[in-house]
């Protein structure tokens, strides 16, 4: 992993990516290095949301465990594989969580990233998103 800034800025932030790769804040841009390198302007961010847990999909998930285990009672088959379905959902929604998705002008899909900690990227992402806004 090289973590060097682009066009000899600092970074004033890096963090290993759960995923894979590695995200840097400098200045006036951010960059994340996946299985491609990204450099984003703070311009060209539109909109960046922070999503800790999918807690609704997490307690579907888990509903579906528990009549999953109670149906084994009358069927044991329909029962295990209800009970198979929510703990996949389960397992889908803990890998999912601090998604970090970041809204870039000129490209169809929003950046995915999934950060250790919502919470300190997103203190290190405020001071360039606050000089996007400034005139």
């Amino acid at each position: 992993m090289t973590q060097t800034p682009p066009d000899g800025e600092r970074f004033e932030f890096t963090t290993d990516l759960r995923h894979g790769g590695w995200a840097g804040v400098t200045e006036s841009s951010l960059v994340v290095e996946t299985d491609a390198r990204y450099r984003v302007d703070a311009d060209d961010i539109q909109e960046v949301t922070f999503e800790d847990v999918d807690w609704f999909v997490g307690i579907l998930g888990l509903v579906v465990v528990g009549y999953g285990l109670y149906s084994t009672q009358f069927d044991v088959l329909f029962g295990l594989a209800f009970a198979v379905v929510g703990v996949v959902s389960l397992y889908l929604t803990y890998r999912k969580r601090n998604r970090v998705r970041i809204r870039v002008a000129g490209r169809p899909k929003p950046l995915t990233i999934y950060p250790p900690s919502t919470e300190s990227f997103q203190r290190a992402l405020e001071p360039v998103l606050d000089r996007r806004d400034d005139p």
